[in-house]
């Protein structure tokens, strides 16, 4: 199996950064490996050192990209450097934290076998969306409808390139929330009967694997 690259969007919440790096390193386990790819929206020193320091001493490699260039622009570049080395990419932003051990092979072998999933959301499920249940090699999804807003949201997810190609890449110029509400409208424009499908795991039912841990406003 192909690596997964584990894409860290950040800006200057270190004490947030910290943590969700800290807890994804000790709590996210793959068969195919990890690597690590931060990418920054143009921190603090202190900040890139603080993140530098959990991974040296952690003992991971990773790459630290940074660079002012609006939240979109990070996405992208960090998404073109992840797909040099795999296929799969998953997505965290700086102020979610893994609350418990995970391992995303199942997921990522989905991603790998099923040519009609683009996306695997891992965060929690917001009231209001159009689902429909589906199964995938022996697991119950349910598969997120265009016909909603928030189809795409950009809490921790797992990502296949296809994804990329089906929709594009994410728009440039603007701060986070208002890069997801674009990005979501450009998605659930383009959508057709053969574009790939964004799943959510039942399995996880209503707990939230991952914790929204700050409210600090995440750009400049």
């Amino acid at each position: 199996m192909p690596p997964v690259a584990v894409v860290l969007q950040t800006y200057n919440r270190t004490e947030y950064a910290v943590r969700t790096l800290r807890t994804a390193i000790d709590r996210l386990t793959y068969n195919g490996g990890l690597v690590w790819i931060i990418g920054d929206d143009g921190s603090s020193q202190e900040h890139l050192d603080a993140l530098a320091d959990v991974m040296r001493l952690k003992g991971v490699d990773g790459q630290i990209m940074t660079g002012r260039r609006s939240y979109g622009g990070v996405a992208n570049d960090a998404a073109d450097k992840a797909q040099r080395i795999t296929p799969l990419t998953f997505w965290l932003e700086d102020d979610w934290e893994l609350t418990e051990p995970f391992d995303l092979t199942p997921y990522a072998r989905c991603l790998l076998d099923a040519d009609d999933v683009g996306m695997i959301r891992l965060g929690h499920l917001p009231v209001g969306l159009d689902l429909r249940s589906v199964g995938y090699y022996g697991r119950m999804y349910v598969s997120v409808r265009n016909s909603t807003q928030y189809m795409y949201s950009g809490n921790p997810h797992l990502k296949h390139r296809r994804f990329f190609e089906a929709y594009g890449e994410y728009p440039y110029g603007r701060n986070p929330g208002e890069t997801e509400i674009a990005y979501d409208y450009q998605i659930r424009a383009s959508v057709t009967s053969h574009s790939p499908k964004i799943l959510w795991p039942l399995i996880l039912g209503d707990r939230f694997l991952f914790a929204h841990i700050g409210e600090v406003q995440s750009y400049a």
